[in-house]
């Protein structure tokens, strides 16, 4: 019988602790995703200043959806939904959201696929700039753009490594 009451007993603080673990838990992923929204948030708006844009973020947690509002001309006021923008503005506003989340994620390897075909020159120039600038922030990790578009203005160095494929037959 005491055995028995000893046993309720344990398990009652048991589960009491474990539920305490669990809210301390919860809090403390609760603050750190804002953080990382806040962070994302403002490296997002600084990033689109190297092109004047104006933009921001709205981050659903419970529907699991982002939306990206950009105006490249400058108008906070009036940003909208990235589908209303040219490709090359498109590409530059998503390249920016990417370098604002990869200063919030620590990771050896950065890769990017054709992340510039449909930019223009000022827009792949600016964006070229602000991925050799975050590449040299981050010494430690590597940053790998896969491109069909020219590279030259690209100058190797001992930071920089160019492999540049045979044209296809």
């Amino acid at each position: 019988q005491n055995l028995r009451i000893l046993n309720e007993v344990s398990y009652t603080i048991f589960m009491q602790k474990l539920k305490i673990m669990l809210d301390v838990r919860l809090k403390n992923y609760k603050n750190l995703l804002n953080f990382v929204v806040e962070r994302t948030e403002k490296a997002f708006q600084e990033l689109l200043e190297h092109r004047g844009y104006k933009g921001f973020t709205e981050f659903d947690h419970k529907s699991q959806k982002l939306t990206i509002h950009v105006n490249s001309l400058g108008d906070e006021s009036e940003c909208k939904d990235t589908k209303g923008l040219s490709g090359g503005e498109r590409s530059f506003s998503t390249l920016s959201f990417i370098i604002s989340l990869w200063q919030s994620i620590d990771a050896p390897f950065r890769c990017l696929d054709e992340f510039d075909v449909f930019m223009d020159l000022i827009n792949r120039r600016t964006s070229l700039k602000l991925l050799r600038d975050f590449a040299a922030s981050h010494p430690n990790e590597q940053v790998i753009l896969i491109t069909p578009q020219d590279v030259s203005e690209l100058n190797s160095s001992n930071d920089v490594s160019i492999f540049k494929l045979e044209n296809p037959r």
